[in-house]
C-alpha cells in the first residue's frame, strides 16, 4: 500500500475533531453520526497525495491485505467525498457537509457503507474515483470514534492461537459512557454493524499476522493465529488485539513469578531456625495475559535466596541459588522452604528471593521474578557457666557446696552489665519447709495426694562486665530416688528442677534458645540429685569465711533443734 504523509478528520475551523456517539442507553440513535448532538460538521483533510476522494474506514493491515469497513460517504450514491477545498501548502479537505459519518446501511455506494456504529481510531482512504469498489490507499489518523473495548484474551500454545472473547463496548457520549455487550441485538454487531479484528504487532492495525471482519468473516469468541513463532521458554512475543484499530496487549511467552508465602518465626532469635517459605509460578495473566505466563517452561532456571540487614545492604547473611529442574505449565507451582540458621547480628533483615535469578528463560515480564520480606533477629543471653572451675552446666552431685562463676552475655557479644539474675531450685530440701505430702479432701467425700511444693529462689546482680561468683549448694531430694517411688512426688508436686532466669538492667527478662526453642529459663542439671555422694569437692569457695560458714553453721544449729524437738 501507498501511506500518503498525513490525514485528519476535521471540524468547519480545520482543526482535529472526535467524534461522541449520539445514543443513549436503550436507543443508538444515529450512533456516531457527525453534525448531530454535540459532534461538529466533520470532513477529511488530505496532505501530500494530491486532491483526491476520500472517507474513513475501520482496517487493519493483514499480511500485506487490508481488511476495511466503510463507515462515511458523500451521498445515497457516491462513496467518497472530492477534497475540493485548500488547506495550504499540499493539503486539501472535503467541503464541509459534502461528508457524512453514516448512521446507516448503503448498498448503492461501491464499495458498501456501513453504520459508524463502534469505537475506533479511524483511517482515511482516498482514490482518484468515489466509487473504486476497493481501496488500496490507507493513512492512519489520530483521531477516533470516542470510546474503548475491554475484553479477555489468551493464547494457547498447542495451536498457537489467540482467543479473542466477546468485548463489552464503552461508547462515549458527551456527557459520560454507555457500555452493551458486542451481541447486544440493539447496539452490538451485526451485517450492517461490523468490527475490523486483527493479531497484530502494533497496537492500531498496521502489521497484522491474522484478522476477520466481525460478524460476517468470523465471530465472538474469536480464534486467531498469533504469528508467533518458535513458540518456546528463550522467546516472547509483544502482540495486540486490535478492534477498529483500539489495540490490547496480550505478551506471548513465560512469566515467573516469586511470592514469599511466610518468613517464620518473627521475630527470630539468635540460633533459632528461620523458615522462609515461598511459591514460584508460570503465572498466565488472566484475563488478558498482558504479562504472558502461556508458554511452558522447560529449561532449568536458578532460584536465589539471600539474606541482609535492611540498613545496610551489604551486610549480607545468607546468599544461596538453588537450581529447579520442574518444568512449569502455565499455572504450574512450586513450593520451598529454606531454613536459616539464625547466627547473626540482632537486627532488622530482609530477604529477597529472586526466581531465574540466572536469566535462563526468557520472559514477558521481569519485575515480578523477586519478592521481599522483612523479619526482626533478637539476641539472647548466651551464659557461660564455670563449676569447680569447669565449663559446664551440670552439678556432678546434690548436697555439697560448689564454686559457681558465671559470665553473662548476649549473642551481640555484649556484656550483661548490673542485671538481675535468679537462680530456682524447686522440690529441693528446705529447713523453712520441709518437703511433706498428706491426703486430703478435694470435696465432700474424695481425698487426694497434697504436698509442699518447694521453691528455693537465689538472687543476684551481675558485675560492669557481666560476671558474678558465688558458692552454691544444690540440695537435691532423695524422695525422688527409686526406692520411694510409691510416694510418687512428681505427680503429686512436680519434679526437681534448677534453673536460671534473670533481667537486664533495664528491665527486660532474659531470652534463651533451648533445643531451639525460646524460653525465658535456662536449666541447670544436677547428677544424681537424689543420693550424696561421699565426696569432697574445691575449698576454694566464694565468700566461705565471710558468709558461707555463718550460714552452713546456723543450718548446722537448726539440724541441732529440729532433732532434740522431736527426740526429747
Amino acid at each position: 500500500p501507498v501511506l500518503a504523509q498525513s490525514a485528519e478528520i476535521i471540524d468547519t475551523s480545520l482543526s482535529t475533531t472526535n467524534l461522541y456517539f449520539t445514543g443513549i442507553s436503550t436507543d443508538p440513535k444515529t450512533w456516531y453520526q457527525d453534525a448531530m448532538g454535540d459532534n461538529p460538521d466533520a470532513g477529511i483533510k488530505l496532505c501530500d497525495a494530491g486532491q483526491k476522494y476520500v472517507g474513513a474506514v475501520y482496517a487493519a493491515n493483514v499480511g500485506g491485505s487490508w481488511k476495511y469497513v466503510l463507515v462515511t460517504y458523500r451521498s445515497s450514491s457516491n462513496a467518497l467525498a472530492f477534497t475540493d477545498q485548500s488547506a495550504g501548502g499540499t493539503c486539501y479537505y472535503t467541503t464541509h457537509g459534502y461528508l457524512t459519518f453514516s448512521p446507516s446501511h448503503l448498498l448503492t455506494p461501491d464499495p458498501d457503507v456501513y453504520y459508524a456504529a463502534f469505537p475506533g481510531r479511524l483511517w482515511v482512504v482516498y482514490d482518484t474515483n468515489s466509487n473504486p469498489g476497493t481501496f488500496s490507499n490507507f493513512v492512519l489518523t489520530s483521531q477516533r470514534l470516542l470510546g474503548d473495548y475491554s475484553f479477555s484474551r489468551t493464547y494457547t500454545q498447542s495451536t498457537n492461537q489467540i482467543t479473542v472473547n466477546t468485548p463489552t463496548i464503552s461508547f462515549q457520549t458527551s456527557s459520560g459512557s454507555i457500555s452493551k455487550d458486542a451481541h447486544d441485538t440493539t447496539f452490538g454487531v451485526s451485517s450492517e454493524r461490523r468490527m475490523v479484528v486483527g493479531i497484530c504487532s502494533d497496537s492500531y492495525g498496521q502489521s497484522c499476522y491474522s484478522g476477520a471482519i466481525v460478524p460476517t468473516e468470523d465471530d465472538f469468541p474469536l480464534q486467531m493465529d498469533s504469528g508467533a513463532s518458535p513458540v518456546d521458554d528463550q522467546h516472547t512475543y509483544q502482540r495486540y488485539v486490535v478492534v477498529n484499530s483500539i489495540g490490547k496487549p496480550i505478551c506471548i511467552g513465560a512469566n515467573l513469578k516469586v511470592t514469599i508465602n511466610s518468613v517464620t518465626p518473627d521475630p527470630v532469635y539468635y540460633s533459632q531456625n528461620l523458615t522462609i517459605s515461598f511459591t514460584m509460578q508460570n503465572k498466565r495473566d488472566t484475563p488478558t495475559e498482558e504479562k504472558g505466563g502461556n508458554v511452558k517452561v522447560t529449561t532449568n532456571f536458578n532460584v536465589h535466596v539471600k539474606i541482609y540487614r535492611t540498613d545496610n545492604t551489604s551486610y549480607v547473611v545468607f546468599d544461596q541459588s538453588y537450581l529447579i529442574t520442574q518444568d512449569f505449565d502455565p499455572d504450574d507451582t512450586l513450593s520451598m522452604d529454606i531454613i536459616w540458621p539464625a547466627y547473626a547480628k540482632s537486627g532488622d533483615y530482609k530477604v529477597e528471593v529472586t526466581v531465574d535469578s540466572n536469566d535462563a528463560i526468557a520472559e514477558c515480564v521481569e519485575s515480578d521474578n523477586t519478592d521481599t520480606d522483612t523479619f526482626t533477629l533478637k539476641p539472647i543471653i548466651l551464659p557461660e557457666i564455670w563449676i569447680n572451675g569447669n565449663q559446664t552446666t551440670t552439678f556432678p552431685f546434690a548436697g555439697a557446696p560448689f564454686n559457681l562463676t558465671m559470665h553473662i552475655k548476649n549473642s551481640d557479644g555484649v556484656n550483661v552489665s548490673n542485671a538481675t539474675v535468679q537462680l530456682i531450685e524447686e522440690n529441693g530440701i528446705s529447713e523453712f519447709a520441709p518437703t511433706q505430702l498428706w491426703d486430703g479432701y478435694v470435696n465432700q467425700t474424695s481425698t487426694q495426694k497434697l504436698g509442699t511444693k518447694i521453691i528455693n529462689t537465689v538472687e543476684f546482680p551481675t558485675d560492669y562486665y557481666g560476671n558474678v561468683m558465688l558458692t552454691l549448694i544444690p540440695t537435691g531430694n532423695p524422695l525422688y530416688a527409686p526406692e520411694y517411688s510409691y510416694v510418687n512426688m512428681e505427680g503429686t508436686v512436680g519434679g526437681y528442677s534448677l534453673k536460671m532466669k534473670g533481667t537486664t538492667f533495664e528491665g527486660e527478662p532474659f531470652v534463651f534458645v533451648v533445643n531451639g526453642n525460646v524460653t525465658y529459663s535456662y536449666p541447670l542439671q544436677v547428677n544424681n540429685y537424689y543420693r550424696y555422694e561421699n565426696t569432697t569437692t574445691s575449698s576454694s569457695l566464694p565468700n566461705l569465711d565471710s558468709f558461707v560458714t555463718l550460714a552452713m553453721n546456723t543450718v548446722y544449729t537448726i539440724f541441732a533443734k529440729f532433732w532434740n524437738a522431736v527426740a526429747g
